[in-house]
């Protein structure tokens, strides 16, 4: 199985962008990146792939954090066992000596959380519109009680006036 991109590259050194980056500072980096590496202007096609898979990476909100902990992780793993964890160009961001880690533990956790939440988010989209639609069939009744009300009434007036005008003859001659 091939690994992700962002596990054996930091996607903010290749971009040049620093982790607190915000999203605009990390489009602004992406463009940057790809102006310098773009095979039209003397860069190589494979710096190029490299640039707009970090950016993908680093542009969506989940992946950059899967990122972030990553390699942060990876950093806290080598310092304790006391190797030396070169910093990156200007970020405060490590990166490992060896190869990725093949334990996934903290990666599995996150994922499990992840899902999680997308599960209960999922529940909770659901579980409105049943709610929305319960509330407005409960709307409906209750507007059509009034309704039938109103209609019993104005139907009862026409029955009693109708009973009225045939029992009084002056109201035939008034109106004849």
């Amino acid at each position: 199985m091939k690994t992700p991109f962002w596990q054996a590259n930091n996607c903010y050194e290749i971009l040049g962008a620093k982790p607190a980056a915000s999203p605009q500072e990390i489009k602004s980096a992406y463009r940057e990146a790809s102006l310098r590496h773009h095979p039209d202007h003397g860069g190589s096609h494979e710096a190029m792939v490299r640039v707009v898979l970090a950016y993908e990476v680093l542009s969506n909100p989940v992946e950059r954090v899967t990122h972030d902990l990553r390699w942060r992780i990876e950093a806290k793993s080598y310092t304790s066992s006391g190797g030396a964890v070169p910093h990156t160009k200007g970020a405060s961001v490590r990166q490992p000596q060896a190869a990725p880690r093949t334990k996934t533990a903290p990666l599995s956790a996150l994922k499990r959380r992840v899902q999680q939440r997308v599960e209960a988010e999922t529940k909770a989209t659901w579980a409105d519109p049943q709610n929305r639609a319960d509330h407005l069939a409960n709307e409906f009744r209750q507007r059509m009680g009034v309704a039938r009300r109103g209609a019993a009434y104005a139907f009862a007036a026409v029955v009693i006036c109708g009973a009225v005008a045939v029992n009084i003859p002056l109201l035939w001659i008034a109106f004849a």
